[in-house]
């Protein structure tokens, strides 16, 4: 994983609530940065999107089942560690 990404998964952790104080000192310092703050403002949209009563979907009662099935169809990728 880039350092870009790990930013981004840092900013996801602390707007979560999920860092330690000298973690989030570190996305702190990472916010004043353009990237980001579009990064945490991307967080924030998907966050209010979850949370909105017009994005509710009701699923069909058989959604959880077809989609495991078809999660478990998947093939395994197994990358090489660097």
């Amino acid at each position: 994983m880039d350092t870009k990404e790990l930013s981004k998964e840092q900013i996801s952790a602390f707007a979560d609530g999920q860092l330690s104080d000298a973690q989030a000192d570190i996305v702190l310092a990472s916010l004043r940065t353009e990237q980001g703050m579009a990064a945490w403002n991307a967080y924030h949209l998907i966050g209010d999107a979850a949370r909105s009563d017009e994005m509710a979907v009701a699923m069909s009662p058989d959604f959880f089942s077809k989609f495991s099935a078809r999660l478990d169809a998947e093939p395994t990728i197994i990358a090489p560690a660097h």
